[in-house]
Order: structure tokens, then sequence, then C-alpha cells
């Protein structure tokens, strides 16, 4: 088996993710920077993805108007083999103008072209909301979560690696001196802690994200049902009212 891998030609590569919003639409408040919208992707095609080095891919959330264009990128969570699929918290600049917009999203891979990559677009509202107090009680503690997510998200990848700035007399030796004493303890302990804490860093990013939808569903719900029983209540109080004033007519 290894002698026909080594004789055999390379596989012919073919570049193919399926991105799939898990919202149909989403919405921000005017003045808010960035948005996280969770997403799934799936490997469909004949290699598999890396999030990190040259042939990285990422997620590219891209808003064209006429004032310009506003683009975010949001790396693999992890490896991704053909066939299998990963949730994302895909980062969106949202324009500071309010106004209806239409996002696309695209999975990129470093050195493939852009006309390669599957996408997907959904409309963004960007609003106002003067009165979004009375739209709910939950609705600005989950605005607030959604701002501090998206400034998490941007935060949440630590260092792997550092530039050594030492200077003066006899730096290269003491350069040299620190690499020969620190590499082993770098290399086998640091970095790997700090990739594991990145990656514990996505992952509750992701969960806490899935709770927020979560909470803004139940609180859509909790208000649908309210306005609901309000209809009902009125509807009651006026046939009760019509009533008893029915025999005064009389």
């Amino acid at each position: 088996m290894v002698e026909t891998l080594l004789d055999d030609a390379p596989r012919p590569f073919r570049f193919d993710v399926a991105v799939e919003p898990q919202a149909a639409n989403a919405s921000a408040a005017a003045g808010t920077r960035r948005l996280l919208l969770p997403v799934r992707i799936t490997n469909t095609g004949s290699h598999a993805l890396v999030p990190e080095g040259p042939g990285r891919t990422t997620v590219r959330a891209r808003i064209l108007t006429e004032l310009g264009a506003w683009e975010e990128e949001t790396p693999l969570a992890s490896v991704l083999v053909p066939g299998e699929t990963q949730r994302l918290a895909v980062a969106i600049a949202v324009p500071p103008q309010t106004g209806r917009y239409e996002v696309e999203l695209r999975a990129m891979r470093a050195g493939v072209p852009d006309g390669q990559g599957s996408s997907v677009t959904l409309p963004l509202a960007v609003e106002t909301r003067p009165t979004r107090a009375a739209q709910g009680c939950c609705t600005i503690l989950l605005d607030e979560s959604r701002a501090a997510l998206a400034e998490a998200q941007r935060k949440q990848t630590l260092p792997d690696d550092y530039t050594d700035v030492t200077q003066g007399w006899f730096a290269r030796g003491k350069r040299w001196l620190k690499r020969k004493l620190l590499g082993n303890f770098k290399h086998a302990y640091v970095d790997v802690l700090s990739r594991q804490q990145s990656e514990v860093n996505r992952r509750l990013i992701a969960a806490v994200q899935q709770l927020a939808d979560c909470c803004a569903t139940l609180d859509h719900a909790v208000r649908s049902l309210d306005e609901r029983l309000a209809r009902l209540e009125a509807s009651s109080r006026e046939a009760a009212t019509e009533q008893t004033a029915e025999p005064a007519y009389r």
C-alpha cells in the first residue's frame, strides 16, 4: 500500500464547503461594531481543512454597500475532514448606518480563488431600537451579551509564539542560550497550553452563543404569548361590556 501511494499521482484537489446559517436573518442595534452569527459548515470537498497555516480555511462575512465594504474572517475551530460538520460563531462587521443589508458568507481557503468557494447570503437589519426595553425584559441583556461575545471572539486566540527582542552586548549569544535552556519548556508546555486554551475559548464562546440564541427564541415566544393573552383579555372585556350594556338599551 505504501509503495502504491508513493508511485501514484497526487489526488485531485476539490475545495467545497457548504455554509448553512442557523438563522434566516440577523439584526443588530445601530452602533454595534461586530455581531456573531451561528452557522454550520460541512466539508464536502476532497481534502481535510485546517484552521491555521498557509492552507488555512476561514469563513468570510462581507457586506457590500455604496459607501464601502465591511469584512470579517473567522477561522475554523479545528481540523475538518471530508464529510464532517462543524459549528462556528461567525463574526460580522456591522455598518454604522441603519438600514437593510445583505451579508455574504463564503468559505475561503488560502491559495484558492474566491470564485471556487461556496457562498450563501442572508439579510441583516441595522435598527435604531429607541424603545428596545419595551419589547421584552431580556432584550437589553441579550444585546449586551452578544456585544460581549463579539469582543471575546476577537480575543479568543492566544499567541503560541513570540519574538525574542534581546539587544545589547552579546545579544546573539544570549538568544542562543535562552533557546537552549527554555526551548523544550516552551514547545512542550507553553505552546501546547496556549493552543489548548484557545480551543477551550472557541468552544465556550460557541456554547454561550447557542445559549444566547436559545434565550432570544424563548423571549420571543414569551412576548408572543403575552400579546395573545392581552388580545384575549381585551376581547373578553369587550364581550362582557356588550352583555351588561344590552339590557339598558332594551
